[in-house]
């Protein structure tokens, strides 16, 4: 009298009655039973809040049970790694020491040589390469200052170079050709600007007979 039918030990329950209707403490009195019983909650889908917390609770426990043997292999396997990294963090740092004293080796030979201006010089350059991969130069190189031929030969000795030649550029190309009209009109503009140093030091072209050219005989 006074008691529940899932006291009593069963290999399959089955709730068919409103009176027999499971609650969470019955749950866990058949949690031994729990897979048969939730066979059953098709059947009955009323009564299935208290198999279902039941098996839930069991799963759980199942699963934290799971988790937790995998964090204790994760953290074996994480302090091995953690020994490695260690081991390789030294060695890295000893390799670390060792360049920074050959490299100040190095710098301090160049400074105690002399040779620190032209090192500075040349590292400028190598960066400037590397970092200028192409030269598209946009004309006019002649006719718009002095030393075109400095500005040439600078060009010439660039790795990567393409121009895009102005009318002036034609022009001294003309003149550098032997054409006369345009030998005359490159004089021309040289007098007219100042740059005459740019035929006679540019390209040792004497210039004297220019000016004696008009000069009558005595």
């Amino acid at each position: 009298e006074g008691k529940r039918p899932w006291e009593v030990k069963a290999d399959i329950a089955l709730p068919c009655a409103t009176q027999n209707e499971l609650n969470e403490e019955d749950g866990q009195q058949r949690k031994g039973h729990a897979d048969c019983l939730h066979k059953q909650v098709h059947c009955c889908p009323e009564k299935a809040y208290a198999l279902e917390k039941a098996e839930e609770k069991r799963r759980i426990a199942q699963w934290r049970e799971g988790a937790a043997d995998i964090r204790n292999q994760e953290d074996e396997k994480n302090h091995g790694m953690d020994t490695v990294f260690a081991m390789g963090v030294g060695a890295q740092k000893a390799d670390i020491d060792d360049k920074n004293s050959y490299y100040n080796s190095i710098v301090s030979t160049i400074i105690r040589i002399g040779r620190a201006e032209e090192f500075i010089i040349a590292l400028s350059e190598l960066i400037q390469r590397l970092t200028v991969d192409h030269l598209h130069i946009v004309g006019d190189i002649y006719d718009r200052g002095p030393g075109p031929h400095v500005i040439m030969d600078k060009l010439i000795a660039h790795h990567s170079v393409d121009i895009q030649w102005g009318n002036h550029d034609v022009l001294w190309m003309g003149a550098a050709a032997g054409q006369r009209g345009c030998i005359a009109n490159v004089i021309r503009i040289c007098a007219r600007y100042g740059n005459l140093d740019i035929l006679e030091e540019g390209y040792g072209i004497n210039l004297l007979p220019l000016a004696t050219c008009g000069t009558a005989p005595r």
